[in-house]
């Protein structure tokens, strides 16, 4: 026999939900950005975010993220998704 396709198993990969948010003045145009100061991308200027808490919507970690590490206090209404993204890394 052939390999039946009922029988693979499939792997379950843990999904971590992440935020990002790029704050821009309406007025100029320019975007406020920080530096990361630990993990991936350490030293280097981004926006704004990190992962969702349990029981938050992904709008209201980003609206929190942003507070944290910006100071910048919005409502989720105040954001608005520009985009999805989705990573799958093999060593996880």
């Amino acid at each position: 026999g052939g390999c039946d396709a009922s029988s693979v198993r499939r792997l379950e990969k843990p999904i971590s939900v992440l935020t990002l948010v790029y704050v821009r003045s309406p007025e100029t145009g320019r975007v406020l950005l920080g530096m990361k100061k630990r993990g991936f991308g350490e030293g280097k200027l981004n926006g704004f975010g990190g992962k969702v808490e349990a029981g938050e919507t992904p709008v209201e970690g980003a609206a929190r993220e942003l507070c944290e590490e910006s100071g910048l206090e919005v409502g989720p209404d105040q954001l608005r998704l520009c985009g999805r993204l989705l990573y799958e890394y093999d060593s996880r």
